[in-house]
């Protein structure tokens, strides 16, 4: 494995990033020790984390507070490799369920619980292609999750995985295999979510009792059928986010020259 010089950068809107909003990055490698290098108070003030190489439970746990301090948008973890290949239970939950967190930690109460854990606002979540399973609760109450893109690895979805994410427009799966899936691994309102599958998968998802809740179902050739990251993010909010799905804003012209996100296609400025 490439060894990742141990850093964690946070950039703000001078490097690209629209006023009062700010990225933090993470790269990490495998095997090492992560020494956090912003403090608690820096760490509520990010809108977006980007990790990458090796995502230890020490990171998740640092992400999962990010997450629920009401501020943190968007976190892309499609540059890492999450420890086990697998999202944890309550890594994007509001309603303190805690499996990420080491017993160690002096947030971790004995229960599995965080006290004083606030409501999520997160708006996307980019997983790596290596991703095999999102635990129970993974989701739990994510009021404003606009789209989830499943890979094409993923083996496995558990039991209400996603709970009361009622708002989720788009969701994506690169698999034509429903089963990884179970009966209850979405609780959530569904009537008014788009499920796309790939070319020739749609009658197998309308079977599934898993997948069969969802409004509508459409099939895509490929890939870039729909693009990744084109399947939800920015539709017709004008919200703006890089390629990598890291929100960025709403004014095009505060940004440098490049491709994005905006209204759910891709901008060329």
């Amino acid at each position: 494995m490439k060894r990742f010089l141990l850093s964690a950068l946070v950039m703000f809107s001078a490097l690209g990033c629209f006023a009062q909003k700010s990225i933090c990055t993470i790269t990490h490698n495998e095997g090492e020790t992560w020494e956090k290098t912003f403090t608690s108070e820096e760490a509520m003030t990010f809108d977006s984390v980007v990790v990458k190489g090796f995502m230890s439970r020490d990171i998740m746990y640092e992400v999962m507070l990010m997450t629920n301090n009401g501020k943190l948008t968007g976190v892309d973890l499609s540059g890492c490799t999450i420890e086990d290949n697998t999202i944890p239970t309550g890594l994007f939950s509001s309603n303190g369920v805690n499996s990420a967190a080491p017993q160690r930690t002096k947030f971790h109460d004995g229960e599995g619980y965080v006290p004083g854990r606030g409501i999520v606002v997160l708006e996307y979540v980019t997983f790596p292609e290596s991703l095999k399973k999102i635990g129970r609760q993974a989701f739990n109450y994510c009021p404003q999750l606009a789209a989830i893109e499943i890979p094409a690895g993923v083996e496995e979805i558990e039991e209400y995985a996603f709970i009361s994410c009622d708002n989720i427009k788009k969701f994506v799966v690169h698999t034509s295999n429903p089963n990884i899936a179970k009966l209850y691994s979405f609780n959530c309102k569904l009537e008014n979510t788009t499920l796309y599958v790939p070319n020739g998968a749609k009658e197998a998802f309308a079977q599934h009792e898993a997948w069969n809740r969802f409004g509508a179902i459409i099939e895509y050739d490929d890939v870039n059928g729909i693009g990744r990251l084109e399947s939800g993010l920015g539709a017709a909010d004008g919200r703006i986010y890089t390629i990598d799905g890291r929100y960025v804003g709403t004014d095009i012209n505060a940004l440098g020259h490049g491709m994005y996100i905006m209204d759910g296609k891709k901008v060329l400025k």
